[in-house]
C-alpha cells in the first residue's frame, strides 16, 4: 500500500480505500469512516496542494451554501463527505439545457452577498505562474495568442473591480445531484472576478460544450443572464480560463487543446459584437 495512503487511513481511522482517480499529482480514494459512513480521500503526491491550497478554506467557508463537507486537512491530503448521486455531466438523465440550469441554480448560492472574507490564493496569481510556463512552450501562433490573453487579463482583473472568493473548478463534473440538490464537490478555491466562476462550465460538458457558433453564444448568454453578468465579460472570461487551461495540459496540439483554442478564438469574438 502507498505510504502516504497507509499513513492517512491511520492517522483519520479510515478503511477499505477505493481509487478513483489517479494521475502525477493526485489520487482519490472512496474510503469508510469508523461509523460506516462514506468520504473522499484526496492525496496529494507532492507534498501539498499545489493551485488546491485553497479549497479546504473555500468549502468551509461555503457551508451550508452547496458544497461537500470538508472533515479533515493536513497540506498533502483532504478528506470531505461523500456525495451520492450522479453528477451534471452525466446527460442521461437530463438535457443540457437542464444541466446549465441546475447548475446556474447552485452558483447563485455560492456567489451570493455576504461574501466570505477568507485569505485564498488570487487569479492574478494563476495568471503570473502560467504566463511563465507558457515560456517554455514553442513558439507558435497558438502560442502568442495565449501570451496576448494573459496579458490583457491581468489589466482586466484591475479594470473588473470587485472579486470574490470562487470555488474555481465549477462546472458540470464537480457537481452531484444530491437527495437534498446540487453540491459542488472538488474545488480550487481563488479570489477572482464573478464571470471567471463560470468560465469553466462553458468547456463542459466536455463531449457536449458547444465550441462556437450560435449554440455557444446562446448557451453564453443563458448562463450570463441568469447570474446578471454581462456576456461580454462572461465570454471574456471563459476565454482566460481556457488559456489557462491550456496552458496547465502543457501542450497546444491534442484534440482536447484545439478544441479549447477553437472555443477560445469564438469568445474573443463574442466580446468584440
Amino acid at each position: 500500500m502507498d505510504e502516504f495512503l497507509e499513513t492517512r487511513l491511520e492517522r483519520w481511522s479510515l478503511r477499505d480505500p477505493k481509487m478513483i482517480q489517479h494521475n502525477a499529482a493526485v489520487s482519490i480514494f472512496k474510503v469508510t469512516r469508523p461509523l460506516g459512513d462514506l468520504a473522499a480521500l484526496k492525496i496529494y503526491h507532492r507534498g501539498h496542494a499545489g493551485n488546491e491550497t485553497g479549497a479546504a478554506p473555500y468549502l468551509v467557508s461555503m457551508a451550508g451554501r452547496g458544497v461537500a463537507k470538508v472533515l479533515a486537512v493536513e497540506p498533502d491530503a483532504l478528506l470531505t463527505e461523500w456525495l451520492h448521486g450522479p453528477d451534471l455531466s452525466d446527460l442521461t438523465h437530463m438535457t443540457l439545457q437542464a444541466a446549465d440550469q441546475a447548475l446556474v441554480g447552485l452558483a447563485r448560492n455560492l456567489l451570493a452577498d455576504p461574501v466570505p472574507q477568507i485569505f485564498l490564493p488570487t487569479l492574478s496569481n494563476w495568471i503570473a505562474d502560467a504566463r511563465r510556463m507558457l515560456l517554455s512552450f514553442e513558439p507558435t501562433d497558438a502560442r502568442t495568442c495565449l501570451f496576448s490573453v494573459l496579458r490583457h487579463s491581468q489589466t482586466a482583473l484591475v479594470d473588473y473591480g470587485k472579486q470574490q472568493p470562487l470555488h474555481g473548478d465549477l462546472h458540470h463534473g464537480n457537481i452531484i445531484v444530491t437527495s437534498n440538490g446540487a453540491m459542488a464537490f472538488d474545488a480550487k478555491g481563488v479570489w477572482g472576478p464573478k464571470p471567471y466562476e463560470l468560465a469553466n462550465a462553458l468547456r463542459h460538458p466536455a463531449k457536449s460544450a458547444p465550441v462556437s457558433g450560435t449554440a455557444l453564444a446562446n448557451r453564453l448568454a443563458f448562463v450570463a443572464t441568469a447570474l446578471d453578468i454581462a456576456p461580454s465579460d462572461l465570454a471574456y472570461w471563459t476565454a482566460v480560463k481556457t488559456a489557462l487551461s491550456v496552458i496547465w495540459r502543457g501542450e497546444v496540439t491534442s484534440s482536447a487543446s484545439r478544441r479549447d483554442l477553437d472555443r477560445l478564438r469564438a469568445c474573443l469574438a463574442l466580446c468584440a459584437q
